[in-house]
């Protein structure tokens, strides 16, 4: 208990040695069963509550994920209708065989038009994204979040999203950097395991790290 609050570890996990210890004590046989029973209660209230606290951070990260990928798909939609008005926009007609004036400004409103509909498609993708609470059984995949640990002791955290990969979100005075499966970091991170070491060329230079937490 500290400052009258109750804490609950999430690393507690018992174990047959641990019931074998209450089932040595001298203690009456139903003093046995309640302590028994209290450590299963407790082992079941501390995973919840991990999965709780996780879920709602993953939330919390997938709020502001999609308030950032909406801002760039505002200005990205104010950008295409630009480009269309620009390309049908007399000033741009072609004035000769060798105008391009036209066809650039048309190439430009395409491009624009197709990174809409990526976008889109993203944001839809990612409020189908399940929250997955992940522990040191359950490989790295798209919903992890992921601390990496270079040998100086500096930690780097990365968010496996299915889409809008490059954002950095602040939780908590923690900067996140987000990935997809289909990233360079995210094809090293997928599949892995919590305590699994990797080396990546990070900033110019090669760098040892060791993944120590996967939520």
């Amino acid at each position: 208990m500290i400052d009258g609050e109750t804490v609950v570890s999430p690393l507690f996990v018992p174990d047959i040695y641990c019931f074998k210890c209450i089932s040595d004590l001298s203690l009456g046989t139903s003093v046995v069963y309640r302590l028994r029973k209290w450590v299963v209660q407790f082992t079941f209230l501390a995973f919840t509550s991990t999965q709780t606290d996780s879920k709602a951070m993953k939330k919390t990260l997938l709020k502001m994920l999609l308030n950032a990928i909406t801002a760039d798909l505002k200005k990205i939609q104010a950008a295409a209708q630009a480009a269309i008005e620009g390309a049908t926009h007399e000033e741009n007609r072609a004035e000769g065989n060798k105008d391009m004036r036209s066809t650039e400004a048309s190439y430009l409103a395409r491009g624009q038009a197709m990174r809409v509909e990526e976008l889109t498609e993203s944001v839809n993708r990612l409020h189908q994204m399940p929250f997955q609470t992940f522990d040191e059984s359950t490989p790295v995949s798209a919903g992890a979040l992921v601390c990496l640990e270079n040998t100086s002791g500096q930690q780097l955290w990365y968010w496996v999203v299915t889409d809008g990969a490059g954002y950095e979100l602040v939780y908590d005075d923690m900067v996140i950097t987000t990935i997809t499966p289909r990233s360079p970091l995210g094809r090293e991170l997928v599949e892995r395991f919590l305590d699994d070491e990797i080396d990546l060329f990070i900033g110019g230079r090669h760098e040892h790290f060791e993944i120590v937490e996967v939520i």
